[in-house]
């Protein structure tokens, strides 16, 4: 998320950004613990099946702190204790990840077509896409 602010906060123009760094942010919040295959899979961001268990990464793989990582790992945790906390942490992801998709203006026409703002863009823009 630093990264996106501090883009839109350089000084140039970048409306034509917005949308595909929007996107960006949710891929890379969702790769926290959601399979890649499953995002890359999924042509709109909107359309990842992040909520299904099997979709999703294994504890070993599921981001967390590193030091919250070395106390379970380093530590004669219950095993209890740990798949309550990686349920708690899926559950966090799943709820931030549902309130991007909801806040975030993915599907605004306007956002979408003022790619073509984007140099390496011009080109490929058909002109009937901005009505």
């Amino acid at each position: 998320m630093n990264i996106l602010i501090c883009l839109f906060q350089n000084g140039d123009s970048m409306a034509g950004h917005m949308h595909s760094e929007l996107v960006r942010v949710i891929r890379t919040f969702m790769a926290k613990f959601v399979k890649m295959e499953t995002i890359t899979a999924a042509a709109d961001v909107t359309m990842v099946d992040f909520k299904m268990r099997t979709n999703q990464h294994d504890e070993e793989l599921l981001a967390v702190g590193m030091k919250a990582r070395g106390y379970l790992d380093n530590n004669d945790v219950n095993p209890q204790i740990k798949a309550q906390f990686f349920s708690k942490v899926r559950a966090f992801y799943v709820e931030m990840t549902e309130k991007m998709i909801a806040k975030f203006p993915l599907n605004d026409p306007v956002l979408k077509c003022l790619s073509f703002l984007r140099p390496e863009f011009r080109e490929t823009t058909p002109a009937s896409s901005g009505e």
